[in-house]
């Protein structure tokens, strides 16, 4: 059986303002040894760093400079960046976090592709400990603690730093959500920057 045919096309989304980390996240996506992946970079900065631009660029990456900069913490950047997304599933990955090891998309499509509901959460590695919590919500849920399939939702457009958790709390009013507490942590954050 080709098994390609039956994995689902991931899009991950990742606002940056060219922190040196983001060529670290670039390379985490990479690495991958699933391919069907599709990345997205919002570049939310005045000037592009060209010497940058050209180390992340992938045939699969889509780099885009937003038209002014929104400093709202990647909101406005992961909103727009939905506007691209092709995938089946979107993940949200910030320019200093990274996927935390090579096989993290090949074993996310071998379980999201049995997964009917149409959101997911994942635990991720935050500050050196495993960091996921189910019910979602403000202060309980990171950005990338939760996979969604790109047609049922979209990042909001909001000036508000706890907009992943409040985004975790409207879904989970309105859509059934599969947790996975047990699995490895697919992501990781070593430091909160606060969008800085």
């Amino acid at each position: 059986m080709d098994y390609r045919s039956m994995t689902p096309f991931i899009t991950i989304i990742t606002p940056s303002i060219q922190r040196d980390e983001l060529l670290r996240c670039c390379y985490s996506v990479n690495t991958q040894v699933l391919r069907d992946w599709q990345h997205i970079v919002m570049l939310d900065v005045e000037t592009v760093d060209e010497k940058m631009f050209d180390l992340i660029r992938h045939p699969q990456r889509l780099v885009i400079q937003c038209d002014h900069p929104h400093k709202n913490f990647g909101n406005t950047c992961r909103h727009n960046g939905w506007m691209y997304a092709k995938g089946e599933w979107t993940l949200c990955l910030d320019d200093d976090n990274y996927l935390a090891d090579n096989n993290v998309l090949q074993d996310l499509a071998e379980i999201l592709v049995h997964v009917p509901e149409p959101w997911s959460l994942w635990p991720i590695l935050r500050h050196g400990e495993r960091f996921f919590n189910d019910p979602p919500g403000v202060c309980r849920t990171d950005t990338a603690n939760m996979i969604f399939r790109t047609d049922m939702a979209r990042w909001p457009n909001l000036p508000e730093y706890a907009a992943d958790g409040m985004l975790a709390e409207f879904l989970r009013q309105s859509y059934p959500y599969a947790a996975f507490a047990n699995f490895r942590p697919i992501v990781v954050m070593e430091a909160s920057r606060n969008g800085k």
